[in-house]
């Protein structure tokens, strides 16, 4: 640091004492999400989530350019502060896991589950995450005015309250600059933009900076409840020209409810029972990498806070390396490092003239703990990855450790003038730059996954935020593929269900027991009236456990367009020789099957209807419904649903539709369809002969897709069905064909 910087920084310490006045925030700003400044300013916050994407080092270049891009002049901004506070500690996922919980005991209440979520679970995603907070500050001083402006907007603020005494150690909105919020809003628009475009962020209202702000120093889990001025602000003056007693209390006395003493010779802060051990870095890494980086280097069980503070100023970072330059240029006749400190300073210089933009940055941590051997013991643990994180050196402050707390926290920008900033260039900022960790857009979630640095990676099925959700995964056997679509359906059906208590509709189609399983510990957990909700299906391939693809959805009489392209393709799979290739025109034969079967069992072929099947003859029981042998099922069908008896309808519909099993009966009664093929050949064979020898064998093979579904869900909202048994592993291609 220079001479003048160094003298600047004393006059600090010792003209500014208290809290209050370390604070550069006065009050919030009624009918805004702003925080009024103590020279007129504004400040103003913003979660960051961070990327929305994983970016591995190679992508780093794209990136870089891309918010470069976006970020424009906003870059260049004079008076303009960026303050980054990155936290990692494991209480940040408490509260997220905590709500998680709450959601889940709720659901299983309203389900009616036999069952409870034992705390341990918490306790051990706790020891399992490393979650981490990044807040924006934004501030706007009244340096980002010209002198003329600033001298002319001071005049009207004097004017504007001159008969008003000071509100201090009040909150008070007075201090600001009309013609600085405008500039401030016009800044955080550009901001706010050049951020959305790689990364998820959020502009927080006054009380959740307050709230924010308030954990970080106490770490209390409970939110506090703080005094923050009305959107209906009005000073209203009393006999004594004072609104002392109209506002709230000042920021700094509501988020520190004990005063800040320096222990262990000035390097550490006692608040309350937390000892905070902060720290500085002295000297930037040499080697420009990722903050994620430094992050992996703490060890897991450090809480952790980060602020990165940079300023903007094009001018002041010109005036600073022109400085550095000089100076090193003075002194390079004695050798050292001069030369190559007047010769990268010249570097710069260049890179500023050429249109790169510029800026001072330093860095702050924070580390804290309620024993004063582990916090030294935290603090030094994190000095070492510090250094180790591109060869950057850390300084344990011994002049006023509370001015480097207070460095590390929102609100006290001011404080950061003490710290040692660095011109950087920002094209290699941006890489250091907190926006490019990963996150999940949710802040909560049906289900908690972990990002590699140990981050929750939140998911919420079915949200609001997207217009689909999609889950592809891809893995070799053994992987956990089951157990993770076993997490999502335990997820959805632990959201709550619907309104009357019901499980929510899930239907889970896999090869294996893991989903079995899951389906029965639900099921033996509903009340016995409740059991019929989950049924779990394990078909093999027999007519008993049959499923008919040729089913139709009730009312309809034939397939839609979907539904006949997927009959056409199945059926071309099932006509086609293992090892051969379709022959041409098969796949027209193959449609041309399906619309004759579906017209044919419509008309003169239809299933005339026979005893011996217990829920259609119930049905006709309870309904009174006249039976004769020229009965059909499609005339079941009609008369079951008019009577509002969907099952039944459906059943009766099972019956009434075709199967592959019927399909050589279609082939030889069919008079259309055979005129139409008759003088066609397929694999040297008479087609009609051809598919009715291939269908024959086609059932016998395959009874299980061949012949009238045998299950019907009814009223289950949970449904499982397990191919393991008629879907084994593939072992030649005849037996791959069958698993198809």
């Amino acid at each position: 640091m220079s001479f003048v910087d160094n003298i600047q920084k004393m006059m600090w310490r010792f003209s500014r004492r208290t809290l209050s006045e370390r604070c550069w925030a006065v009050a919030n700003l009624p009918n805004s999400r702003h925080f009024v400044g103590r020279d007129g300013g504004f400040m103003t916050f913003y979660e960051i989530k961070g990327a929305m994407r994983l970016l591995p080092d190679r992508a780093l270049p794209d990136f870089t350019k891309e918010l470069m891009r976006a970020l424009g002049g906003a870059a260049k901004a004079e008076g303009r502060l960026l303050t980054f506070f990155i936290e990692r500690s494991p209480d940040l996922a408490d509260t997220m896991l905590a709500e998680m919980d709450a959601n889940i005991k709720g659901a299983v209440e309203r389900l009616g589950l036999n069952t409870y979520v034992p705390e341990a679970r918490r306790k051990h995603l706790n020891n399992k995450l490393l979650a981490r907070r990044i807040v924006l500050c934004v501030t706007t001083t009244k340096n980002a005015l010209n002198l003329n402006e600033l001298n002319s907007e001071l005049d009207a603020l004097a004017t504007k309250t001159k008969d008003l005494a000071s509100l201090l150690p009040e909150m008070d909105p007075s201090r600001a600059l009309k013609r600085l919020l405008d500039l401030h809003e016009s800044y955080i628009a550009s901001i706010e933009k050049a951020l959305s475009s790689v990364a998820i962020i959020r502009r927080m209202s006054a009380g959740e900076a307050m709230q924010v702000a308030g954990h970080m120093i106490h770490r209390s889990r409970k939110p506090r409840q703080y005094q923050l001025l009305a959107d209906k602000y009005a000073i209203r003056h009393n006999p004594v020209n004072s609104a002392a007693g109209l506002t709230a209390p000042d920021i700094a006395s509501q988020l520190f409810r004990t005063s800040l003493n320096a222990i262990d010779n000035g390097t550490l802060v006692q608040c309350d029972d937390v000892i905070h051990a902060p720290l500085v870095i002295q000297h930037p890494p040499m080697q420009h990498q990722r903050l994620g980086a430094l992050l992996s280097k703490i060890p897991a069980d450090v809480p952790v806070r980060i602020a990165v503070h940079i300023d903007t100023s094009s001018s002041g970072v010109s005036q600073t390396v022109s400085r550095i330059g000089s100076i090193a240029r003075t002194f390079s006749v004695f050798g050292g490092d001069n030369r190559d400190i007047a010769n990268s300073a010249d570097y710069f210089m260049r890179e500023l003239k050429q249109g790169n933009a510029g800026c001072r940055v330093g860095f702050s941590i924070d580390t804290w703990n309620t024993n004063i051997d582990n916090a030294r013991r935290q603090r030094d643990a994190i000095a070492s990855a510090v250094e180790a994180w591109g060869a950057a050196n850390v300084h344990y402050e011994r002049g006023d450790s509370i001015d480097s707390l207070l460095s590390t926290l929102p609100f006290f920008v001011e404080a950061s003038r003490t710290l040692p900033k660095h011109p950087w260039l920002w094209r290699d900022l941006v890489q250091t730059l907190p926006v490019s960790l990963p996150s999940s857009p949710f802040a909560t979630g049906d289900l908690v996954g972990r990002l590699p640095d140990g981050h929750p990676f939140p998911i919420k099925l079915g949200a609001s935020e997207q217009n689909s959700f999609s889950t592809l995964i891809a893995a070799p056997s053994g992987s956990g593929k089951s157990v993770f679509a076993a997490a999502l359906t335990r997820s959805i059906v632990l959201r709550g269900g619907t309104d009357d208590g019901k499980l929510p509709p899930v239907a889970v189609i896999d090869s294996g027991f893991t989903q079995t399983f899951l389906a029965e510990v639900i099921r033996s957990e509903l009340p016995d009236e409740r059991k019929h909700e989950v049924m779990c299906v394990t078909p093999q391939n027999s007519a008993d456990t049959a499923i008919n693809p040729f089913d139709l959805p009730l009312g309809l009489r034939k397939p839609l367009s979907i539904q006949r392209d997927f009959l056409a393709s199945l059926l071309l799979e099932m006509l086609t020789p293992v090892g051969s290739k379709p022959e041409p025109r098969l796949d027209q034969f193959a449609a041309s099957l399906i619309d004759a079967a579906y017209a044919y069992f419509a008309d003169a072929g239809m299933t005339r209807y026979h005893a011996g099947i217990k829920v259609i003859d119930d049905a006709i029981a309870k309904h009174g419904i006249r039976v004769s042998p020229r009965t059909t099922f499609w005339s079941l069908v009609d008369a079951f649903f008019a009577a509002g008896d969907i099952h039944a309808a459906t059943v009766a519909q099972a019956y009434a539709v075709p199967s592959v099993a019927l399909l050589p009966r279609v082939i030889a009664q069919s008079s259309q369809f055979r005129t139409e093929w008759e003088s066609a050949t397929f694999y040297q064979q008479p087609a009609l002969e051809f598919a009715a020898q291939s269908l024959t064998s086609i059932a016998k093979q395959y009874p299980g897709l061949s012949n009238t579904t045998r299950y019907f869900w009814r009223s289950a909202r949970l449904r499982v069905l397990n191919l393991q048994q008629c879907a084994p592993g593939a072992r030649d291609a005849q037996t791959a064909k069958q698993s198809a």
